[in-house]
């Protein structure tokens, strides 16, 4: 059986302005509105303009969203291939999200994170505080929680937005014990997921393709600059539209 290993991703998706109490006492800041993918070990690809478009159903939450992944340009950051990748979220109740990640590009996927940029649609973009993906203990974006596949469970080919993968299913379970029923493909860069399913999330890939191009719109502001902004009723017009 070839070895899998099944992630659990912490995405940091803003859902809306950022209290104000942040401001009064940094130390405790907190980024609110994370979701969670399911990411599976070993077939995530970085394909240059590639992305992937999932709907995504939250049991624990009782919502739907929308989460698009997509491998933008390379950078080189202390001799080390660093690329960025975009993870559009467009949520059923809240504002459309693009956070933007510089991650160390590896063979076995998303290394450490080296800069993070986010977007609320309609606002400025802000590059968020390295404390808050950077301190594991701590951080807003949380590190990938693995989970070993089970089994291989068969082979098969499916159709999506018209067109044939060549798909393998598996079983995992998380640390908690949980079991993860997911579908595989590496014809669907950059996650190579075409379907994943827990207790408490459930993932559908809708369509994919090459072409990728930045969902950040306008200037990238610090992020306390950005508080200030927003305390100030500036507002920002960046769209954060693809």
């Amino acid at each position: 059986m070839e070895g899998f290993m099944c992630h659990r991703f912490a995405i940091l998706l803003v859902a809306g302005a950022v209290s104000a109490a942040v401001a009064a006492d940094a130390k405790k800041e907190t980024v609110p509105g994370q979701r969670t993918a399911i990411l599976i070990d070993g077939k995530f690809r970085f394909v240059p303009g590639a992305w992937a478009r999932y709907d995504v159903l939250d049991n624990v939450k009782q919502e739907r969203y929308e989460l698009t992944f997509a491998i933008l340009d390379t950078k080189k950051q202390k001799g080390k291939p660093y690329r960025w990748m975009e993870i559009d979220a467009r949520l059923e109740k809240q504002p459309r999200v693009v956070t933007r990640l510089l991650v160390q590009e590896t063979p076995d996927g998303p290394g450490e994170m080296a800069d993070v940029i986010v977007q609320v649609h309609g606002m400025t973009a802000f590059r968020v505080p390295k404390k808050f993906y950077q301190n594991q203990k701590d951080a807003a974006v949380a590190p990938a929680a693995e989970a070993f596949v089970r089994k291989e469970v068969e082979r098969r080919t499916l159709q999506v937005a018209g067109r044939q993968l060549a798909a393998i299913l598996v079983e995992a379970e998380d640390r908690k014990g949980k079991v993860i029923r997911a579908v595989v493909s590496e014809e669907c860069a950059p996650i190579g997921v075409v379907s994943a399913e827990s207790d408490e999330i459930r993932m559908m890939l809708t369509d994919f393709g090459l072409g990728a191009k930045t969902g950040i719109e306008g200037p990238v502001l610090n992020f306390y600059l950005w508080l200030m902004e927003q305390m100030l009723g500036a507002g920002g017009s960046g769209g954060g539209g693809k």
